[in-house]
Order: structure tokens, then C-alpha cells, then sequence
């Protein structure tokens, strides 16, 4: 379920695209949005996926029929958005256990 404004739910999955657009402009698009089990957003360039992120006057957030696929195709395209910036190693043990409010004692 998606809100744009607190007294309007978006509850149809392929509506939230065009709802969202009268709410932001692309300049501040999502670069993914998983609406359900078959119902993802995408940025895309003439409705070709190029990037896991929006390219400024080039990609639009677009709908994306994935059936039953939706969840998987997002974190695909999140480890693509993370392959791509290539972060270099990260200290996964110490941010897992500050997430998990852990404590050295």
C-alpha cells in the first residue's frame, strides 16, 4: 500500500507510477520501486533498462510487469546499484551488529 498524500492510498500496484509522478518530477525519481509480487518500477530510457540509477534528463521510472518476480528483479538491480559504485570493503560485521543493537561487553 502506498501513500501520496495522507488522505490518498494508492491500492492498485500499476497506478503507483503515474500517482507518484504528480507527486515528484524525475529530476527526484526512486531509482526502484517494488509494488507487489509481479509489479516493479524501473528507471528506463525509451523503455530500455540501461542503470540501476535514474540518468538525469534521460531515464524515467517505468512501469515493469515482472510476474512473480517483482522482489527478485529489485534486489537484482540493488546489487547491480551496489556492484556498480563499488564500495570497496565494508566493515559488514560491525554495521550488522550495530543494525542489531549489539554491544561489545
Amino acid at each position: 500500500m502506498v501513500k501520496t498524500i495522507k488522505s490518498k492510498e494508492i491500492k492498485n500496484p500499476k497506478k503507483i507510477g503515474t500517482e507518484l509522478k504528480g507527486e515528484y518530477n524525475d529530476d527526484f525519481s526512486p531509482d526502484l520501486i517494488v509494488a507487489n509480487k509481479d509489479v516493479c518500477y524501473l528507471p528506463k530510457i525509451d523503455d530500455i533498462y540501461y542503470s540501476p540509477f535514474y540518468i538525469e534528463n534521460k531515464s524515467s521510472l517505468s512501469h515493469c510487469v515482472a510476474r512473480e518476480n517483482a522482489f527478485a528483479l529489485g534486489i537484482c538491480s540493488l546489487l547491480y546499484a551496489l556492484d556498480t559504485i563499488c564500495l570497496g570493503i565494508m566493515p559488514w560485521p560491525s554495521i550488522i551488529k550495530d543494525g542489531l543493537n549489539n554491544s561489545d561487553k
